[in-house]
């Protein structure tokens, strides 16, 4: 069971890296509801979602080991994302793997995340169980698809 003094660390260690999101009054869902709605807009965050913080705080805690094999992470979106762009933020290597009907959207979304220079790669495999992968190259300029500065 996470403690509340594991949640309070990991706030301090990813404190610097994620946006402090707004949470605003949603006056739809409020009339809709009748009552009053906030929601917490993560999708303010680098990657569009709070995995990010997950992805981060985790990263934070590897071992120097750790660090030097890479990360793997089975993802068909933002989890994909948020591993993607903070493993290259600092110089990990990482793999993706995505089942074959990832929509098109997702699949590009990732490589959006890296840097040019970073070490990756996506798998694609039929379905979440499957033991065997098919390897894709992606090639490098699929990279740049959607890059923001």
């Amino acid at each position: 069971m996470v403690t509340l003094e594991e949640i309070r660390q990991a706030r301090e260690r990813i404190r610097d890296s994620i946006l402090v999101s707004p949470c605003g009054r949603s006056e739809a869902f409020s009339s809709q509801t009748g009552n009053t709605v906030f929601l917490k807009l993560e999708n303010l965050q680098r990657t569009g979602s709070y995995k990010e913080r997950g992805a981060l705080n985790r990263i934070l805690t590897l071992t120097p080991e750790e660090k030097k094999r890479g990360l793997i992470a089975a993802s068909a979106g933002n989890h994909a994302q948020a591993v993607s762009y903070h493993a290259t933020k600092h110089g990990l290597s990482a793999q993706i793997c995505m089942p074959l009907a990832t929509p098109l959207g997702c699949w590009l979304s990732v490589p959006r995340m890296l840097t040019p220079a970073a070490t990756w790669r996506i798998t694609l495999f039929v379905n979440w169980t499957c033991c065997t992968v098919h390897q894709v190259h992606v090639p490098f300029w699929l990279r740049g698809v959607n890059r923001t500065a």
